[in-house]
C-alpha cells in the first residue's frame, strides 16, 4: 500500500486515535522512516475532518524538541487527508507506569523515580511552550506522553488542542468522549472557560500517578462527582502509597496542581516545572517539613499509653517526623520513650512470642526435672531401706512409684509441647504420697514448696493459681489424715520423743539422717532450678538495658543550660 504517487510506502499500522489511524511508513523520496496519520472516510463524514486539519496545523506550528515535528500534509490517491511526522519509536508513559505497577525489574531499573520526575519537568516546559503560543492541549494523559530511544520526551496527540483566547470555552461535558476522564480539569468537564491552569490540572494528575503508581481519579463516577465538588479527594500520593517514600514537598506540589479551584493551582506549567525542578535540585521547604513533623508528633503523643495498635501507629508517626526533620531533638527522645516503655496492652504478636519462649524454656527444663524426680528414689532411697529396714512394703514401694509416674508425666507433657499442666497434678500427688512414708510435717511441706516454685516458674501464667492450690492440698490433706487418725505415721515414746512409724522403723539418729539428707537434696535441686531461671531473667534484663542504651546513642546529647557551664578563670 502506498500514498501520493508511491512516495510513502506503508509498512505497518501502529495505532488508532480519535481522529485517524497512524501508520509506520517509508519516505521513498528521501529514504527515511516516518509516521503517517490518516483520517478515514467514516471519521471525515462524522465531522472529524476539521479537527484533523487543526491538529496538523497546530502540531506543525509548534516547533519544539518535545513536540513531534510535522513533515508533510496531503491527500493519498483515495482522497484521504494525511500528515507525516517524525518516527519517534520508544514507549508511552502509560505503558511504563503499568509495568512499574507490576514491579517489572527491567522497567524499574530504566525508569527510576528521578528519571520520571526529570521527564515530567520537560513535559511541563513543552506544555508551557504551547501555552506561550496560545495553544491549550486539553488532553494531557500518560498515554499521550512518549519516551524516545535516546532520552527524548514528547507530548503527543494535539487533536483537540485549541488556540487560547481570553474567552475560550471548552466544548465538552462529562459525557463527551473528548479528553481523558480522570485527567481533565473540573472546569473542562463542566464546559466552563479554560485557561492554562486546565492543563496544569492534567499535569498534576500525571505527576500523582508517577509518584503513587495509582490514578488520582480511577472511576468515571468518582470523576464526575469530583468535577461537581461533591466529594473530597485527598491528592497526597503519600497517603495512598505510604511505602513509596514520597516527600512532603511532592505531596504539596500535587495537592496544589490538582486543586478544584483553578485560582489555587500553579499559575502556569512553568510554575509547576519550577516546583518539581526545585525538588530535583535538592531544595527542601524546612518550614513545611517542621509543620508536618509537628503534626506527626502530636498524633504520636496522643497514642502514648494506649493499646498496642495505637502504640504501633505512634512509633510510625515519630518515624515520619524524624525522617522529615532529622536534626530535631524532640522526636528521637519521644521514640526512645515509646520503645523503652510498655503499652497498657501487650500486642498479640508479643503474647504469642512470649508463649513460644515459655514453652521453649519448659522443654529445655523438662528432662532435667524428670531426672531430678526419680534419681533420689533409685539412689538414696534403696540405701535407706538397707540401713534401717522396711516395715511396710506397700508404702515403701508406693512412694517411689508415685514419683516415677510424676517424672513420666513430665516427659509426656514435653512431647505434647503443652507446657507444665498435667505434671502439676502428678507431682503434687507424689508430694502428698510421700507423707505415707515420712509424714506431712517434716519433708512434705518442703517438697511442696520446691515443686510449686518450679512449676510456677516453668509453667503457664494461667495455671499459677491452680498450682498453688494443688501445693496447699498436697500438704493439707495428709495433715488432716494424720490429725484425724485416719493415717498413723507418728509414734511417741513415753518420754515424749517422736518417732516416724511409716515404712521404716526409724530411730532418732535415723530420722535425723533421713530428714537432713532430704532437706539438703531438696534445697540443692531448688537452688539449681532457681539459678537457671535467674540467669535467664538477668540475661533478658541486660539485653533490654543494652537495647535502651543503644537507642539512646542515636539521640543527640541534651543541650546544657547556660547556668550549668563550669566557670573558668
Amino acid at each position: 500500500m502506498a500514498a501520493e504517487d508511491d512516495r510513502y510506502l506503508i509498512v505497518d499500522r501502529v495505532a488508532e486515535t480519535e481522529t485517524g489511524e497512524i501508520f509506520a511508513c517509508r519516505d521513498e523520496h528521501i529514504g527515511r522512516d516516518v509516521l503517517m496519520k490518516v483520517i478515514d472516510e467514516r471519521r471525515a463524514a462524522e465531522g472529524a475532518d476539521t479537527r484533523f486539519r487543526a491538529e496538523a496545523s497546530v502540531q506543525a506550528q509548534l516547533e519544539h524538541p518535545g513536540i513531534v515535528p510535522v513533515y508533510d500534509v496531503g491527500e493519498d490517491r483515495l482522497g484521504r487527508r494525511y500528515f507525516t511526522m517524525r518516527h519517534i519509536g520508544g514507549v508511552t508513559l502509560d505503558v511504563v507506569l503499568r509495568r512499574l505497577m507490576k514491579h517489572d525489574p527491567d522497567t524499574e531499573k530504566e525508569f527510576t523515580r528521578h528519571r520520571l520526575l526529570a521527564a515530567f519537568a520537560k513535559i511541563c516546559l513543552t506544555v508551557d511552550f504551547a501555552h506561550s503560543r496560545g495553544v491549550l492541549h486539553r488532553n494531557l494523559a500518560p498515554a499521550n506522553v512518549s519516551f524516545g530511544k535516546f532520552g527524548e520526551v514528547y507530548v503527543l496527540d494535539w487533536a483537540i488542542a485549541k488556540p487560547q483566547t481570553s474567552a475560550l470555552v471548552a466544548q465538552t461535558t462529562s459525557t463527551d468522549s473528548v479528553g481523558t476522564p480522570g485527567y481533565m480539569a473540573p472546569e473542562q468537564v463542566l464546559g466552563q472557560r479554560l485557561d492554562a491552569r486546565a492543563d496544569v490540572f492534567s499535569l498534576g494528575s500525571i505527576l500523582y500517578e508517577i509518584l503513587a503508581l495509582k490514578r488520582l481519579i480511577a472511576n468515571p463516577h468518582e470523576f464526575a462527582l469530583f468535577a461537581k465538588k461533591k466529594v473530597d479527594i485527598d491528592a497526597r500520593p503519600s497517603i495512598r502509597a505510604p511505602d513509596r517514600g514520597i516527600s512532603p514537598e511532592l505531596d504539596a506540589i500535587c495537592v496544589k496542581a490538582v486543586s478544584w479551584d483553578p485560582k489555587e493551582r500553579h499559575a502556569s506549567a512553568r510554575d509547576l516545572h519550577d516546583a518539581v525542578q526545585a525538588y530535583l535540585d535538592g531544595h527542601r521547604d524546612i518550614e513545611l517539613r517542621k509543620r508536618i513533623a509537628s503534626t506527626h508528633l502530636e498524633r504520636a503523643k496522643q497514642a502514648i499509653g494506649s493499646g498496642a495498635e495505637a502504640r504501633a501507629d505512634a512509633i510510625r508517626e515519630v518515624g515520619r517526623a524524624i525522617a522529615l526533620v532529622p536534626d530535631d531533638e524532640v522526636a528521637p527522645r519521644l521514640l526512645l520513650q515509646l520503645l523503652t516503655s510498655l503499652p497498657k496492652e501487650v500486642p498479640p504478636e508479643v503474647q504469642k512470642a512470649a508463649a513460644e519462649r515459655a514453652l521453649l524454656r519448659w522443654r529445655r527444663t523438662a528432662r532435667w526435672v524428670a531426672l531430678l524426680l526419680v534419681v533420689p528414689w533409685f539412689t538414696l532411697y534403696p540405701l535407706t531401706m538397707l540401713l534401717f529396714g522396711m516395715r511396710d512394703l506397700i508404702v515403701a514401694l508406693a512412694v517411689p512409684a508415685a514419683w516415677v509416674v510424676a517424672a513420666a508425666a513430665v516427659l509426656v507433657e514435653d512431647r505434647k509441647r503443652a507446657g507444665a499442666w498435667t505434671p502439676a497434678w502428678a507431682v503434687m500427688f507424689a508430694v502428698a504420697t510421700t507423707s505415707l512414708l515420712e509424714g506431712p510435717f517434716l519433708i512434705v511441706p518442703l517438697l511442696a514448696i520446691a515443686a510449686v516454685m518450679g512449676i510456677v516458674i516453668t509453667g503457664r501464667n494461667e495455671h499459677r493459681r491452680t498450682v498453688i492450690v494443688l501445693g496447699a492440698l498436697a500438704v493439707l490433706v495428709p495433715s488432716l489424715l494424720v490429725v484425724t487418725g485416719l493415717h498413723r505415721v507418728y509414734d511417741f515414746d513415753p518420754d515424749g520423743a517422736m518417732r516416724i512409724s511409716g515404712a521404716f522403723g526409724l530411730s532418732l539418729p535415723a530420722l535425723f539422717f533421713g530428714v537432713t539428707l532430704a532437706h539438703v537434696v531438696t534445697i540443692a535441686a531448688s537452688c539449681q532450678l532457681a539459678a537457671r531461671y535467674r540467669d535467664l531473667f538477668e540475661r533478658a534484663e541486660t539485653e533490654n538495658l543494652v537495647f535502651a542504651w543503644q537507642l539512646a546513642r542515636v539521640l543527640p546529647p541534651p543541650a546544657m543550660p547556660p547556668d550549668s557551664r563550669v566557670p573558668t578563670r
